[in-house]
């Protein structure tokens, strides 16, 4: 995971994605509504991506690869949000 922060900030600032990719990346934000909080920050759940897929009536590809893009994502974004946090903390 170490290193995946600064590849990211070489992206540009609005990437153009298919339709098809921005389905995912929306699905990948509204997901992370539903992390636990308490001690710190929850991962998104596997019931969740499911229950997501079974509302948007995804057929099994989809649902594995929706299943794929959060659990590649969820640890660069809560590395982020730890990052932010801190940076936060420190003002």
């Amino acid at each position: 995971m170490a290193g995946q922060l600064e590849d990211i900030a070489e992206l540009p600032v609005t990437p153009d994605l298919s339709t098809t990719l921005m389905y995912y990346y929306n699905a990948f934000f509204d997901l992370c509504t539903t992390r636990s909080s308490g001690m710190g920050i929850g991962v998104i759940s596997w019931l969740s991506v499911r229950q997501y897929a079974e509302y948007e009536l995804l057929d099994s590809f989809a649902v594995h690869f929706l299943h794929r893009v959060v659990k590649a994502l969820d640890p660069i974004y809560v590395e982020h949000l730890v990052n932010e946090s801190k940076a936060n903390q420190k003002r």
